[in-house]
Parts: structure tokens; C-alpha cells; sequence
């Protein structure tokens, strides 16, 4: 049976299971997540439907430095991770993935002379034209007259450093 590649992009799927498996070629012990695929992300960085197929998410955990790069991969999702058996599922200190929609990217490579999918965490999303208008409607008087902006700028008190860090939040905090 033929199975579809999806073309390479950046999707939202949903963790349908997690668990530790030997790699089919390697024997080498992995971390899996079994994806269903819900939506691909469009230039705008808007979710667009496609087909809602299975993929899966597979780390080597073989090494120190795949661990290290494991332990990074996680980071978007929230987690520190402390250690290997916190991906156990069931486990009371477990961290349990299942359910979650996360944002995943495909590349596709060649494999023993065929393409096949190769999904990863995506560390970062594209931001919605929606939310650049937004940002754009709250900080458009910063663009429009500089030599008054930047006077302006000199006469206002200094910002905190949690404003600094984050417009977004300001500009909601605003709102």
C-alpha cells in the first residue's frame, strides 16, 4: 500500500499516543509520538484543512546529544524535561502529550532511493497577518512620524522590562 506524502510544511496535529519503541533498521531505543495530522499552515499563518492522516514523531534517544536535542524539541511544548522516564506513560510523574495539538513540521528527504516524511517539533509559528494588523493598529503611530516619535520616546518614563520583553502583551493589557 502507497501512503501520500504530504508536502513540506508546517502542520497542527494532535497526540494520539506516546511511547518508547526499537527503531524497525536500528534496534536504537526511540521516543514516538503517533500524530493525527488536522491542518497545514498557510503563508499567512492561518490552519488550512488537509487530509487527516497518521504520522509519527520518532527521536533516537541513543546518545547524550540526542537526548540534549530531545530534551530542546520538548521545550516549545512546555516541558523541561528532567528526565527520560517522565516520557513513560502512566507513570505519576509522568508527561503525558496525549490529546494536545501541537505544531509539527514535514520535510521530506530520500530514503534508500525513496521520499518519506520526516516530522519534527516546530520550535516557532508564523504569525498571522490578523495579528501583524493588530500589532500594526496599537505601535502604527511609531512608523508614521519619526522625528515626533522619536522625541516622544525621549519624554516618556522608561518601560518595564515585561513590556519590553513581550508587545503582544501590552497590547493586549491596552485592549
Amino acid at each position: 500500500m502507497t501512503v501520500s506524502l504530504y508536502p513540506e510544511g508546517v502542520y497542527q496535529a494532535r497526540v494520539l499516543k506516546q511511547s518508547f519503541e526499537h527503531a524497525l533498521t536500528t534496534d536504537t531505543i526511540q521516543f514516538v509520538m503517533a500524530l493525527r495530522i488536522q491542518g497545514r499552515y498557510d503563508d499567512e499563518g492561518l490552519l488550512v484543512a488537509c487530509p487527516p492522516e497518521i504520522r509519527y514523531y520518532r527521536h533516537s534517544v541513543n546518545s547524550r546529544n540526542a537526548c540534549l536535542r530531545l530534551r530542546a524539541e520538548l521545550i516549545p511544548l512546555g516541558h523541561m524535561l528532567k528526565g527520560l522516564t517522565e516520557l513513560i506513560p502512566g507513570r505519576p510523574d509522568s508527561i503525558d502529550f496525549v490529546g494536545r495539538d501541537i505544531d509539527v513540521s514535514c520535510d521530506v528527504e530520500t530514503f534508500e532511493g525513496r521520499p518519506r516524511e520526516r516530522w519534527n517539533i516546530k520550535r516557532r509559528r508564523l504569525a498571522a497577518s490578523a495579528e501583524v494588523e493588530g500589532l500594526q493598529a496599537f505601535f502604527g503611530e511609531v512608523f508614521s512620524d519619526l522625528p515626533t516619535t522619536l522625541q516622544a520616546i525621549a519624554d516618556q518614563p522608561a518601560t518595564t522590562a515585561q513590556e519590553e520583553a513581550s508587545p503582544a502583551a501590552a497590547l493586549s493589557a491596552a485592549l
